[in-house]
């Protein structure tokens, strides 16, 4: 029998950080988050939204994590690689396969936010992600088993396992969705693969 398991909240690989606070010291290097007020202002930056900048005592699986694009990339290239980076395991095979198989029961689809969401219509859940089951559905380009993230502020992600493709974009706008960026940067990957 083992004592209390600690969970730690940074990751540290190498010169790579992602935690789920930034220390006062690099509060500085975040990026200002943008959004509408109204359509005449145009896009203004959104004031109050701050990442904590200690250690939260009950971190959120859900939301809340801090990451540079480095660090990111660094993730979705592990995943396009069946769980490794740089000559180390860190996800089981079988593991990273899981993402790409929807776990989401029939009468919970079509995965979504609102009624009739087009961003992704297509998509069932899986772990943790959402997974593309009908490629046909969301209108663009991708592959059965396609599985990635949207972000609050708008950070979006993709992992095309049968392409062995990734793609990342990190904006600072909310709403996430407001731009159709995320489908007219995914479509023009797929365009410019030959």
């Amino acid at each position: 029998m083992g004592g209390a398991r600690t969970i730690p909240l940074t990751v540290n690989i190498g010169k790579y950080r992602t935690a789920f606070y930034v220390p006062p010291e690099k509060a500085d290097r975040v990026a200002t988050v943008y959004g509408h007020d109204s359509p005449e202002k145009g896009l203004q930056p959104i004031n109050g939204i701050k990442p904590q900048a200690e250690p939260p005592e009950f971190p959120s699986p859900g939301g809340g994590l801090i990451s540079t694009i480095s660090d990111y990339s660094r993730f979705c290239q592990m995943l396009v690689n069946g769980g490794e980076l740089d000559g180390k395991r860190l996800l089981g095979p079988k593991t990273v396969a899981m993402f790409s198989i929807n776990h989401t029961p029939e009468e919970a689809l079509p995965y979504g936010f609102v009624e009739h969401d087009l961003y992704h219509a297509g998509y069932g859940y899986s772990l943790g992600t959402r997974v593309l089951m009908d490629v046909s559905k969301t209108g663009l380009y991708g592959s059965v088993g396609e599985f990635g993230w949207d972000g609050a502020f708008a950070t979006y992600f993709w992992v095309d396992p049968k392409e062995e493709l990734y793609g990342l974009m990190m904006l600072q706008h909310r709403p996430n969705a407001y731009y159709p960026i995320h489908q007219q940067f995914k479509q023009l990957a797929y365009q410019a693969m030959i």
